[in-house]
């Protein structure tokens, strides 16, 4: 069984205003807003935010990991392709 938060239930927390995209590296759930141009992270098992970081202006369409645990998402507003090293 899965103790992960659904994305209704981290939305109704989180009071995120548009999700869009999510990555799980290791224990760690991303999940992009749209809105706001923030990625947040979550611990995937214990759901406690753990950290927010304003990536873009509005426009995050998806969120991918490559293997070595560096996030990429896209933006569909400014037409960039923007990397991120979470460590």
């Amino acid at each position: 069984s899965c103790s992960c938060a659904t994305a209704s239930e981290v939305k109704k927390r989180q009071d995120l205003d548009k999700p869009c995209g999510i990555e799980i590296i290791g224990d760690i759930l991303f999940v992009g807003d749209n809105a706001t141009g923030e990625i947040i992270a979550y611990h995937k098992e214990t759901k406690v935010e753990l950290a927010r970081v304003t990536a873009s202006t509005k426009g995050i369409m998806g969120l991918k990991a490559d293997k070595n645990g560096v996030l990429f998402f896209v933006n569909a507003e400014t037409h960039d392709v923007v990397r991120i090293d979470p460590k």
